[in-house]
């Protein structure tokens, strides 16, 4: 991203200045109309209040860098991503808006260190767009965390679901490559389930590393058949990963908020059923080392419990 392209904002000013770290602009909206159309800029939010819906387009390529996790809330989608732009959201909180928390149209978002919670709609929404989760939390969003129709989709080191019933946490449709490595997957009851291939049977579908559970006596995994499990937990132990029995909230350190960090009580098949490989995460959510050899057994799951 150029140096010369970084802009500062703080709603709680009295008065915007020119964007630079001793004056901030107001708004984020003035800062994205200073990087043309097409051009690359970064654009740094302090936590102060709530701030509203962000919209990028016109193929810009954005970095929204949170200092001290800022806060995002809308009545509509709160992040917007749209017209062939790239956007890169880092150390944000997207909460409690009235639809979903990003959304991606023909274009690429990355979510990394981030909380995306508690909206009306999805967690994060894409149609035909690349889209990449990285050690964050998307989480407790009315219909489930991550929906993907055709595109891509990587998530990685990430607790993903929550505590939701009658809902899916992960949702491929139609052509979608997506990757899921080193993540945990929970959900609630009822009808609940984790991972769903829809319009297909999973084909590009590929879930390595990782927990996939849920509350409800159901399957966890749905019209999935075709995708490519490996070193994975599930309760059940279809599809070619390790089954460990019906889940149990207590495996976690608290469910009903989806910290899905995992305690003692979680079962011991989990602590070796990953085997890390070159070019996996070399920490866990949270920072904590992995292994680094190849072939090493490893937790499965986004969590290494310390």
């Amino acid at each position: 991203m150029p140096e010369n392209a970084v802009y500062w904002v703080d709603q709680s000013v009295m008065n915007s200045g020119n964007g630079s770290m001793g004056s901030p602009f107001e708004l984020i909206s003035e800062a994205l109309a200073l990087i043309p159309n097409g051009q690359a800029g970064t654009i740094k939010v302090k936590k102060a209040g709530t701030y509203e819906q962000v919209q990028i387009g016109q193929l810009k390529t954005v970095a929204i860098l949170g200092v001290n996790a800022p806060v995002f809330e809308s009545d509509f989608d709160t992040i917007v991503v749209a017209g062939g732009a790239t956007v890169f959201v880092d150390g944000v909180i997207v909460s409690a808006g009235g639809s979903n928390g990003v959304s991606c149209i023909n274009s690429a978002v990355w979510i990394s260190d981030s909380e995306i919670s508690l909206n009306g709609a999805r967690g994060v929404l894409g149609n035909v767009c690349d889209m990449h989760v990285l050690r964050s939390r998307i989480v407790r969003n009315v219909q489930g965390a991550l929906r993907a129709i055709d595109g891509e989709v990587v998530i990685s080191n990430s607790f993903v679901g929550g505590d939701t019933n009658n809902q899916t946490a992960v949702i491929v449709e139609g052509a979608v490559d997506a990757e899921v490595i080193y993540s945990t997957l929970a959900m609630g009851y009822g009808t609940a389930t984790v991972l769903s291939c829809v319009n297909g049977n999973g084909e590009g579908v590929s879930v390595r590393n990782s927990i996939l559970v849920a509350a409800t006596d159901g399957a966890e995994i749905s019209g999935c058949d075709s995708a490519q499990f490996a070193t994975t937990v599930t309760e059940s132990g279809a599809l070619g990963t390790m089954g460990v029995g019906s889940m149990d909230i207590s495996w976690f350190f608290d469910f009903g908020v989806a910290d899905f960090h995992l305690t003692a009580n979680a079962p011991d098949e989990i602590s070796t059923a990953a085997t890390w490989q070159t070019g996996d995460p070399k920490t866990d959510i949270d920072g904590h080392a992995r292994p680094t050899t190849d072939g090493t057994p490893d937790y499965a799951g986004a969590d290494v419990p310390n």
